[in-house]
């Protein structure tokens, strides 16, 4: 079994009682391809900007993830910015998001993937 996930990468700004962190891995994308990898072959499809660190990408590839449908598109990668606070960890409180690239993305799928028969659609815009 295979599937497809369409959703969002993004960089993330993280600020938690322990500290804060900056241009971390995010987006429903990401965060479900690298659990649902642990069962079956994923292949995402998402969109990021030219300012996304390759590390990431790196990352994604040595964890076996298909990024063939994923874009590198002129301009900034999705960005969200965030907090989790000391009395509740479970809820973070958005502070900022900046859409970025994913403005006016639609996505694509490469031709292996489009007889998949098994899709996630993660956090995303509906009408896409």
């Amino acid at each position: 079994m295979s599937l497809v996930v369409l959703g969002t990468v993004a960089l993330d700004n993280v600020k938690t009682p322990s500290g804060a962190k900056k241009d971390m891995l995010g987006g429903s994308a990401a965060h479900f391809a690298m659990s649902a990898r642990l069962f079956t072959d994923v292949h995402m499809v998402a969109v990021v900007g030219k300012d996304f660190p390759v590390r990431h990408l790196d990352f994604l590839k040595r964890k076996g993830i298909d990024l063939s449908s994923l874009e590198i598109n002129r301009g900034k990668t999705f960005r969200w910015r965030g907090e989790y606070k000391k009395d509740d960890l479970n809820t973070a409180l958005t502070l900022a998001t900046e859409l970025g690239v994913l403005q006016n993305y639609v996505p694509e799928l490469k031709e292996h993937q489009k007889n998949l028969s098994n899709i996630f659609l993660a956090n995303f815009d509906p009408d896409l």
